[in-house]
């Protein structure tokens, strides 16, 4: 089993990589994904994936067992991440969301929302707090 967060270098996502390591398990493995840009410049995937997984080490324990998943965004990056949640299967997705007027607090967001509907696992919906 394995816990799984959906990471991006924001304050809402350093939240959600906080609250997923301190829901796994010593047995399990914290899965951290993110989408990548999708640039086809030469060397540009590794980049970003050595950027992430610098700001991911740099934010987690060191005993956190982890894997770095920077899934292709394809023309649908929501829709490539609830296909590899689905491949994945964990027990639990992490996810960070922001503080929102009235009228935002009714929904939480397009690709928040979408997770929320299409993924099989419970969701954990996390948030920093008001500075």
């Amino acid at each position: 089993m394995s816990v799984a967060v959906i990471y991006e270098h924001t304050d809402e996502g350093e939240v959600a990589l906080q609250a997923a390591a301190g829901t796994v398990d010593p047995s399990e493995n914290l899965q951290i994904l993110t989408t990548w840009s999708g640039s086809s410049a030469a060397g540009a995937h590794q980049a970003e994936h050595d950027a992430v997984h610098a700001s991911v080490s740099a934010a987690l324990p060191n005993n956190t067992s982890w894997h770095l998943d920077l899934v292709d965004p394809t023309e649908d990056p929501t829709g490539a991440l609830i296909t590899r949640i689905a491949e994945l299967a964990p027990r639990l997705l992490v996810l960070g969301t922001r503080h929102r007027s009235a009228l935002g607090k009714m929904i939480l967001g397009r690709p928040q929302q979408r997770l929320l509907l299409e993924v099989d696992q419970p969701v954990l919906v996390v948030k920093p707090g008001r500075n």
